[in-house]
């Protein structure tokens, strides 16, 4: 749901946005229930770019495919741990370097095309220390700038907690806990 939030989001305010979608995640029927308050939902939805990446050579692929388009404000990978899945074995030296080699063709288009890049994940924790660490491992903590973790919350129905663990803005903002669906994502803050 945060990864199709943003999508439109950014679509809605007057960009592009291309989803890379690592399996089935991509739901049309989601980003339309997210399009309500558009007039033209339809319009919205064409505007976003949807691209099947099942692997990280299809990831290098696809960003090279498309480093000529303009207006792309956001690109959305849901999910790298999918994308992993079939590129080698976990932790192994080879699917490392492969990892960093498809990061760094994102970071060049990201850089080059001046948009902003939305990777989803999955956390595994550290038996040394309990503490979660993402899956891609060193080259992941140290290849992105603002790391923001997504927690389910057991005592209220589509809850989660969002908190942003580490980001360039000084001093980082803190935590907030919202409520996840197909009609958006809304404060549970009382107003």
């Amino acid at each position: 749901m945060l990864a199709h939030a943003v999508a439109v989001a950014a679509v809605k305010s007057g960009g592009k946005s291309i989803f890379l979608d690592s399996s089935n995640n991509y739901s049309p029927r989601i980003a339309r229930a997210l399009c309500k308050s558009s007039a033209f939902p339809e319009r919205v939805l064409k505007r976003i770019t949807v691209g099947q990446v099942m692997s990280l050579r299809d990831l290098e692929d696809f960003a090279k495919q498309v480093a000529d388009l303009t207006d792309v404000t956001v690109v959305v990978l849901d999910s790298l741990t999918g994308v992993l899945n079939l590129t080698g074995a976990p932790g192994s030296k080879g699917r490392q370097r492969k990892l960093f080699a498809a990061l760094d063709v994102l970071r060049n288009f990201v850089n080059t095309n001046h948009v902003h890049l939305l990777m989803t994940d999955h956390s595994t924790k550290k038996r040394s220390t309990g503490k979660p660490s993402p899956i891609g491992g060193n080259i992941v903590i140290h290849g992105v700038d603002s790391l923001v973790r997504v927690d389910r919350l057991d005592v209220m129905a589509n809850a989660v907690r969002l908190l942003v663990e580490r980001s360039p803005v000084s001093p980082p903002p803190g935590g907030v806990v919202v409520r996840i669906s197909a009609n958006g994502i809304k404060s549970i803050a009382a107003r």
